[in-house]
């Protein structure tokens, strides 16, 4: 199923039509996000698409003066008829599970999800699906779902999470330069890098996401085993999130009808000039060391 961070929900009758199933829904206590809808805006997507899944991110790390909004929060997602909740804090968990709240749990520990038993152990304790980890090889995210025993979800095209912080950096920043930092997104390049990356502040934080984005479309033959493939919309305009899902929603459909070859020919010259800039990410590398290599080495074995 193809599912997307639902960052423009004015365009939503398009993405349902393109074939999109489940929707990542940016709530008010959401975290690494540009966009929040409240309550009423989430509860009327839904009535609007009763048959579709809207899971709302409640991702971020709540502290203990948080927690009595994060509980009525949760309680109040109760009467919108949403589907799920993207968490990583386990007090999301406890929350849920004590109240006994319908809701299905996507956890998504942005960098954690990097091993099948992990994922297996968790699903025992009532975690329902899981993001895999974008830091990793293919080859690596392709085992996860090979032994895993609950649903995954693979990020297949879009920017990546870079790092986060609850300390207001661009605030501060500013006030070290005696400079006021407008509310907006910003372009960084680290001393000694020529990576540039998203930077931006609310409420939670400071959220540092990289602005290339990695891409997939060529490589759905191998990923059509997970149960759910995400678009991350995030920083892309209305028209490029459009032609984005409408490309990987096309071959989605052309790998059932043996067509796929020839789409992925004529799209992804068209995905290279529309989603600018791409990389592969971590696909394409290798672990340097794992947990076998660890173990050699704390032992004083050469790896």
């Amino acid at each position: 199923m193809l599912s997307i961070h639902l960052i423009y929900p004015e365009y939503i009758s398009d993405y349902v039509e393109m074939g999109v199933d489940l929707f990542l829904v940016p709530g008010e206590l959401s975290a690494y996000t540009t966009r929040h809808l409240d309550v009423n805006e989430i509860s009327s997507l839904k009535k609007a698409y009763p048959d579709k899944q809207f899971f709302v991110l409640v991702n971020g790390l709540y502290e203990q003066h948080e927690l009595k909004q994060l509980q009525d929060y949760l309680k109040t997602l109760t009467t919108t008829g949403i589907d799920g909740l993207v968490f990583q804090d386990f007090g999301v968990l406890y929350e849920v599970k004590k109240n006994h709240y319908p809701f299905k749990l996507l956890y998504e520990s942005m960098t954690l999800n990097t091993n099948h038993e992990t994922l297996n152990a968790l699903h025992h304790y009532g975690i329902d699906m899981a993001m895999v980890s974008r830091e990793i090889p293919l080859t690596e995210q392709l085992s996860i779902n090979d032994n895993a025993q609950l649903p995954l979800m693979i990020q297949v095209h879009g920017v990546s999470y870079m790092g986060s912080s609850k300390r207001h950096l661009l605030k501060h920043y500013g006030e070290a330069l005696k400079k006021t930092m407008a509310d907006e997104v910003y372009e960084i390049i680290a001393n000694g890098s020529d990576y540039p990356c998203y930077i931006f502040e609310d409420e939670r934080g400071t959220t540092i996401y990289s602005k290339k984005k990695i891409y997939m479309l060529d490589l759905l033959s191998h990923l059509k085993d997970f149960d759910y493939l995400y678009i991350e919309t995030l920083f892309m305009d209305a028209h490029e999130t459009l032609e984005v899902i409408s490309m990987y929603a096309d071959c989605l459909q052309a790998l059932k009808n043996g067509r796929y070859a020839q789409y992925v020919k004529d799209y992804l010259p068209m995905l290279k000039k529309v989603s600018q800039p791409l990389e592969r990410g971590f696909i394409e590398d290798k672990t340097i060391y794992h947990l076998e290599d660890v173990k050699r080495r704390d032992a004083g074995e050469q790896v």
